[in-house]
């Protein structure tokens, strides 16, 4: 999907937990700009964050540089349930590892192409493993321009339709 050569031979998935179904590997150098262009390459994208993501999404709990690596998500096409209400902030305060702005965009685009659907149609993910250089958190929904919506929230927002998306790392 990105024209990435990746070895895969050393890449660790991180042990099942109930629910978490969902493996997302993240190749190696994979940047968010790339992955915004895979996306524009299947469907509209309407992005708060320009034209240059990498350049103002500056803290991700995760990233590719050096290595490639996995997660595991629930396979909800909506965000976690349970997590709703909680703000970055707060999820940050209790250690709930959360997904990242990359991570969410290459779950959305892996389950494009196994469906033909959209993730986020009704929900919005809080995608809490990132922050903009001004401390904003990064979001992600399918719908209201008829494609997908990368916008922001502040690091307190939470509840209503934005809710996070929690891994096993």
């Amino acid at each position: 999907m990105f024209d990435i050569d990746v070895d895969l031979s050393s890449l660790w998935i991180p042990l099942y937990q109930p629910g978490f179904n969902w493996v997302v590997v993240i190749a190696r150098g994979l940047t968010l700009n790339r992955s915004f262009q895979v996306c524009r390459e299947q469907f509209k994208v309407h992005s708060s964050w320009g034209n240059d993501p990498d350049g103002k999404i500056v803290e991700n709990d995760r990233t590719s540089e050096g290595r490639s690596y996995a997660i595991r998500i629930h396979s909800n096409r909506e965000p976690d349930e349970k997590l709703n209400g909680f703000s970055a902030k707060g999820l940050q305060s209790q250690g709930t590892a959360c997904i990242t702005l990359l991570e969410r965009l290459v779950a959305g685009l892996s389950y494009f192409k196994e469906t033909n659907e959209h993730l986020d149609t009704a929900g919005t993910t809080l995608c809490s493993g990132s922050r903009a250089s001004d401390g904003n958190v990064p979001n992600v929904r399918w719908g209201g321009f008829n494609g997908l919506f990368v916008h922001w929230s502040t690091s307190r927002s939470g509840g209503g339709p934005l809710c996070a998306r929690a891994v096993v790392v």
